[in-house]
């Protein structure tokens, strides 16, 4: 509905005004905020009044993790399937390659369910 990003909000006795990065301005009697922690670790939307005390402290406090996903892609469908591998430090697959991390995953996978055929496809996310 924005189509840009939010730089400003300003909460008013009778409603919310939303300022975007082009300058539009949105009024709503509410909204609700639903982004990333590292965009208000940024501090990249302006709140007016601030946010309190207690809220800018949780967030600074916050640490920001490393997600990665791997999605394989099967010719047939064998066993039964679920998010198996929470043995790595998300950190240390950072560091490897795309063909190291889908070579050690599907390792991971086969000792799970040994009749896994190699996947067709993969993708990495990082």
């Amino acid at each position: 509905m924005l189509n840009g990003r939010v730089t400003k909000i300003v909460w008013h006795y009778n409603g919310v005004k939303v300022t975007v990065e082009d300058g539009t301005i949105f009024m709503a009697d509410a909204i609700i905020v639903a982004v990333p922690l590292g965009v208000l670790k940024a501090k990249s939307i302006k709140f007016k009044p601030r946010l309190p005390e207690w809220k800018e402290a949780a967030i600074d406090n916050l640490g920001v993790g490393i997600e990665n996903k791997i999605a394989f892609h099967f010719d047939k469908v064998f066993g039964l399937m679920w998010s198996f591998w929470k043995l790595l430090v998300a950190r240390d697959i950072e560091k490897m390659s795309d063909e190291a991390t889908i070579d050690l995953a599907f390792m991971q996978l086969r000792k799970i369910l040994p009749e896994a055929s190699a996947p067709i496809q993969y993708l990495v996310s990082r």
